[in-house]
């Protein structure tokens, strides 16, 4: 994100009570605002949370941003069409709100159930089921269970009093950014499978697999647990997740510059003029051309993958960057075991591939990466185990 630096306490007195409500627009670049984004957020992280208090928050910093005169024209652009589209985005967040409040919900005053010494032991927890919907308060199921991959985007849950703390495992799961230095290749390069190896076991974990439920695609043919036509996280849920960590730890730790959908325009093979979005791209602020160029695909068949490959060849001409990168997620069960990779021609160009494959959970990642290392050789990796 831009160096917007959105002080909660200022509505702590009047709005937030302990909720950080204001805490969004420091996780997320601005163009990934909205409304609808926020509340689902706000929902699921907080059940104490209050419509109008968040929404007066959400529309007061928006205020702010567009009065801060040292933000980039476009943030303020794009904080002035959320207020111009407030009515209709206000009226679809109630709609999050009314199904919400659907839930019956213990009240906060009520102390938790104690039991005597002389009682018998406690009933076994209710079995988790997964939600039926991408609703934004589910039934309890694995994904909203106290565990290290349910930490929240927003901050600390607020605690249930039926739940046993597990603030401690929590903090130590959950970061913005790996707790190591910079990787570097032999040559004092930027070692750019290292950053991404780092950054992807920074990862929220509930955030991925919410995606298999909230923000998911088909994987059609691919299998998944042996199954065709699984849900699985869509590219975004992986996009939004690299930009953030990769800005909080190169660009505000270490000085880099960080652009998503870099806007790129040129004569496409058909003769027409078009429009293209480089996914990511790392860049010294001293240097003229980005370190690398990284695409994103999800899921993706081996044709799909072809595609991609000629697609971040094809920024990488335009911009010029040092290295290519094309990163693969994948819930397909194969991926890392018998990856796809890019012929010689593509490979003697630059081409970098990396695939990632994870769990549903993503507590478990293992990769395969083909790339050229500092002294130009080409190194392969095949199914290394990551995480845990």
């Amino acid at each position: 994100m831009s160096d917007i630096n959105t002080d909660c306490d200022l509505y702590s007195r009047e709005t937030c009570e302990n909720i950080p409500y204001g805490k969004y627009f420091e996780f997320f670049p601005y163009n990934k605002w909205s409304l609808h984004h926020y509340v689902t957020l706000v929902i699921d992280s907080y059940e104490l949370a209050e419509k109008e208090k968040a929404h007066r928050v959400f529309y007061k910093i928006l205020e702010d941003i567009i009065n801060n005169e040292s933000l980039e024209e476009e943030v303020h652009s794009f904080a002035q069409n959320l207020i111009k589209n407030s009515k209709g985005d206000v009226k679809k967040a109630n709609s999050l709100w009314q199904k919400a409040n659907m839930k019956v919900k213990m009240p906060p005053s009520l102390p938790a159930p104690q039991l005597s010494s002389s009682s018998s032991s406690p009933p076994p927890p209710s079995s988790p089921s997964p939600p039926s919907s991408p609703s934004p308060l589910s039934s309890p199921s694995p994904l909203s269970s106290p565990s290290p991959s349910s930490s929240t985007v927003l901050g600390k849950r607020r605690e249930n009093p039926n739940v046993e703390s597990s603030s401690s495992s929590l903090k130590k799961q959950y970061c913005f950014h790996p707790n190591v230095s910079v990787p570097l290749q032999a040559d004092g390069s930027l070692d750019i499978l290292g950053v991404v190896k780092a950054t992807v076991c920074a990862f929220d974990q509930k955030i991925i697999t919410l995606g298999s439920f909230r923000s998911y695609k088909s994987s059609d043919y691919l299998l998944v647990n042996s199954e065709k036509s699984v849900k699985v996280p869509r590219e975004s849920t992986y996009d939004a997740e690299m930009y953030r960590i990769l800005v909080n730890w190169l660009a505000k730790v270490h000085d880099f510059e960080i652009t998503g959908q870099w806007h790129l325009e040129g004569i496409g093979n058909d003769g027409d003029w078009h429009h293209y979005y480089c996914d990511l791209t790392i860049k010294k602020q001293e240097n003229p051309y980005p370190e690398a160029v990284i695409e994103l695909i999800a899921t993706g068949s081996d044709p799909e993958l072809r595609k991609h490959f000629d697609k971040v060849l094809n920024y990488a001409d335009k911009l010029k960057s040092r290295e290519v990168w094309l990163v693969h997620f994948s819930r397909e069960d194969s991926v890392a075991s018998y990856p796809y990779w890019p012929c010689e021609q593509l490979q003697g160009r630059g081409l970098n591939v990396v695939h990632f494959w994870h769990d549903i959970c993503f507590t478990k990642v293992c990769m395969s990466a083909k790339f050229r290392d500092a002294t130009g050789e080409f190194q392969t990796i095949v199914n290394q185990q990551i995480l845990p």
